[in-house]
C-alpha cells in the first residue's frame, strides 16, 4: 500500500502514510489551528442539512460534525463525507476507532 498523500509513492507504514507524511498527534486545541478554510461554514451547513439529528443514535440536538471516512484513511472535508453527531456519540465512535485501529 502506498502513502495516501497526493503524489507520494512511498510505502505506507501507519495510518496509510509513509514515515515522511505522518500526522502530528492530536493535542486538544491543535485541531483549531489545522481546520481547513471555510470549516465553520461547512460545519454549519452539515448541521442544517441533517436538521441536528445524530446519524448514530437518531436523537435530536446533534452539535458536532464527523467524517464518515476519517482523514487519516483518505477521507475529505467534502459535505458528502460529513455527518452530524451528538458530542457523546462522536466521542464514543472516536474512542472505538482508536482502540480498533479505525
Amino acid at each position: 500500500m502506498v502513502c495516501i498523500r497526493e503524489g507520494c509513492t512511498k510505502p505506507a507504514t501507519r495510518e496509510g502514510r509513509c514515515p515522511g507524511h505522518q500526522r502530528e498527534p492530536f493535542r486538544g486545541s491543535a485541531w483549531r489551528t489545522q481546520r481547513p478554510a471555510g470549516w465553520t461554514s461547512t460545519r454549519r451547513k452539515v448541521l442544517i442539512r441533517d436538521r441536528g439529528v445524530c446519524d448514530l443514535c437518531g436523537g435530536t440536538g446533534a452539535t458536532e460534525v464527523d467524517h464518515l471516512v476519517p482523514l487519516a484513511r483518505g477521507g475529505s472535508h467534502d459535505m458528502s463525507n460529513l455527518r452530524s453527531l451528538h458530542k457523546e456519540c462522536h466521542r464514543n465512535k472516536t474512542q472505538k476507532e482508536s482502540r480498533h485501529g479505525g
